[in-house]
């Protein structure tokens, strides 16, 4: 999650390589669906 990256394949299952606008430059790892994060555990 938040790896810098140049595709997607630089991602593992479940991200993309995309651009965050939470202040990061450049691209990234992001979740490509939102999970409920108690479910995780």
């Amino acid at each position: 999650l938040l790896d810098p990256c140049s595709n997607d394949g630089d991602c593992g299952a479940g991200f993309y390589c995309g651009m965050c606008s939470q202040g990061f430059s450049g691209t990234r790892c992001i979740r490509d669906a939102v999970s409920d994060q108690f479910k995780l555990l």
